[in-house]
């Protein structure tokens, strides 16, 4: 029985998105099958009938019951008690009676988006480095906290003075960042600029990875690019979380794991350098959250936050990462 008449039309268009208007009409429409009645009987026992808005609450929860006994998952019984009782909340001048507690939605399935990426964890990755250039992936990602676009984007105009050996930088990100494609990889609706910085580690190793670079002829300038391929262009965003994934997999540390949104992945992936970074910050008593949410990109939370940090300051936090680094 799948009789949809002008009511179930009018209460769908309270529904923006076709793929829920698609959802809901297919439950309602198992629901009618059920209860063996039409919209408009339904509407009709609880306008005219004594008793007849608990009859209907009645019959969704017997709904629901035996989709569950018909071997739907809990969540998808769920899905279609709501939906077929949205019916009746738009439909009719008397709403349903509230579920009970016993019709909660299920809880969500637990998943392991990402694990927390050790300074163990981080040293053995470096072991597993095949090339100078791979290791300076590392340190920069580990140093900066930064989404994985926005190294294919920086060029030397972006730090702020010169590199000294032994001597942590600060690095600016613009509020557009082209990439060498001249797309913007900055994010999208992004207003703001932010700064952040590199430890004296990892400086030594970008003086070395520069040197190497003026060896074999290149003449760097502002505009260059801070890292460079072997194919003399800066790697991809995807060149660098195979980095990542290929020297945790070779360190042992790599794991598969279940996200939410996109099902199984592996654990350590280059995003997890956010986090890793956060609590390296944490670890040194840097107890200012806008600062941290200021190195990691977020979005300020005021017009005009990021600008109270000096360079000096920056340079200080960096400092102490680089004194524990080395100790």
């Amino acid at each position: 029985m799948e009789h949809i008449d002008d009511s179930v039309e009018k209460w769908l268009i309270n529904f923006r998105s076709p793929k829920t208007q698609r959802s809901y009409r297919h439950w309602f429409q198992k629901f009618q099958a059920f209860a063996k009645k039409t919209p408009k009987q339904l509407l009709d026992m609880i306008d005219r009938q004594e008793g007849g808005r608990l009859q209907v609450d009645d019959l969704t929860k017997q709904f629901y019951n035996q989709l569950l006994t018909d071997g739907y998952p809990s969540c998808s019984a769920y899905i279609a008690l709501v939906s077929t009782r949205s019916f009746f909340k738009y439909r009719a001048e008397r709403k349903l009676p509230p579920l009970p507690e016993a019709y909660a939605p299920p809880a969500e399935p637990a998943f392991e988006q990402r694990r927390v990426l050790t300074t163990e964890d981080f040293q053995k990755m470096l072991k597993k480095a095949e090339t100078p250039f791979e290791e300076l992936v590392l340190w920069m990602l580990g140093d900066g906290g930064q989404r994985r676009a926005i190294y294919t984007g920086l060029k030397l105009k972006h730090l702020k003075g010169s590199l000294l050996q032994d001597t942590p930088v600060v690095v600016t990100v613009p509020s557009e960042l082209p990439d060498y494609r001249g797309i913007n990889i900055a994010k999208k609706r992004r207003k703001f600029s932010h700064r952040f910085g590199f430890t004296a580690g990892t400086v030594n190793r970008l003086l070395e990875h520069l040197e190497q670079r003026r060896k074999e002829g290149e003449k760097t300038t502002g505009e260059s690019w801070l890292l460079l391929a072997e194919h003399g262009k800066p790697p991809s965003a995807d060149r660098i979380n195979r980095i990542v994934e290929r020297t945790a997999k070779a360190a042992g540390i790599q794991k598969t794991v279940h996200s939410k949104k996109r099902g199984r992945i592996r654990a350590i992936h280059a995003h997890i350098f956010r986090d890793h970074l956060n609590n390296r910050l944490k670890a040194i008593g840097e107890t200012d959250d806008i600062l941290r949410n200021m190195i990691l990109g977020h979005r300020p939370p005021y017009a005009g936050a990021y600008d109270r940090y000096t360079d000096e300051r920056i340079l200080e936090t960096y400092l102490k990462l680089s004194i524990v680094a080395t100790s």
